[in-house]
């Protein structure tokens, strides 16, 4: 399936006045700012609503991958998703939680459960961080899909 070890590689372009331009591989730009919250401008994503999605975006990117070859139907939407930063036993701030709501339709619902249950076990960034990541997802009444 996979050879480990996988490599990711990412390149800063520049910092300049308290923003950050990122550029990988692929030429996408992306860039990088304070939050409020910490006395910034926010005039792009910060580092905390990156770490945020790079969460979610594991867990679904894992969820399409691992569903490619089952027979299941499912449409899933109303996704919301937040952290919560905090200060751990050692008074250092860390996200503490990650919750990722959504509602589901889905023709076999005993199937897409499990799915998501072992997509959740195998996602690599869920496992690579001591965050606690919180599943809450409810059926939705299953439609012509």
């Amino acid at each position: 399936m996979f050879h480990y070890p996988i490599e990711f590689k990412l390149e800063i372009k520049n910092i300049e006045n308290n923003s950050m331009v990122f550029s990988d591989l692929n030429s996408f730009n992306l860039s990088a700012d304070i939050p409020k919250v910490f006395g910034g401008k926010e005039r792009s994503l910060s580092p905390e609503d990156y770490y945020l999605f790079a969460m979610i975006s594991c867990f679904f990117t894992t969820f399409l991958k691992l569903s490619e070859d089952k027979d299941l139907k499912y449409n899933i939407k109303n996704i919301t998703a937040k952290s919560v930063v905090d200060r751990g036993e050692d008074s250092k701030p860390f996200v503490k939680k990650v919750f990722l709501s959504f509602n589901y339709s889905t023709d076999n619902s005993k199937n897409f459960i499990r799915l998501i249950n072992f997509t959740k076990d195998n996602c690599f960034i869920l496992n690579s961080v001591k965050t606690e990541f919180v599943l809450d997802f409810n059926e939705d009444s299953y439609e012509n899909i």
